[in-house]
């Protein structure tokens, strides 16, 4: 599990240190950590050397991205496409099933309080592990 903390926009409101610490503790999660942007080419290289790392087959990316690459929906902006291109696109053909859960317009933008976000993230991240 990678939760972004979008520069702030995230982490401002969800606790993503604390969704991180949770995520470690879900059976099946055998890495759990956080980072800054995920939409960046260098976040894509940091994410793809710990799944090479951990023998990762799969890993949820909690950030803005909320649909695989191939489906593009009306929330979709260029960070979110250059999230998914930079993971899955360019380069990165390591093997892994990349799933994307929104974080920032689920919690972070709808939640004024950040326990509730905080929960909120922790709840559709869990989700999306089962």
């Amino acid at each position: 599990v990678f939760v972004c903390g979008c520069g702030g926009s995230i982490s401002d409101i969800v606790d993503t240190n604390g969704v991180a610490s949770y995520c470690r503790e879900l059976e099946g999660v055998v890495y759990s950590g956080n980072i800054g942007y995920a939409c960046t080419g260098e976040a894509a290289k940091e994410i793809g050397a710990l799944a090479q790392q951990h023998k990762l087959t799969h890993a949820v990316v909690a950030a803005c991205a909320c649909c695989n690459l191939d489906q593009i929906c009306y929330s979709c902006s260029d960070r979110r496409i250059q999230c998914k291109s930079n993971l899955i696109l360019n380069g990165h053909n390591d093997g892994v099933e990349y799933e994307f859960v929104n974080i920032r317009e689920h919690c972070a933008w709808v939640h004024s309080d950040p326990k509730l976000a905080t929960a909120k993230a922790r709840t559709i991240v869990r989700a999306v592990i089962r």
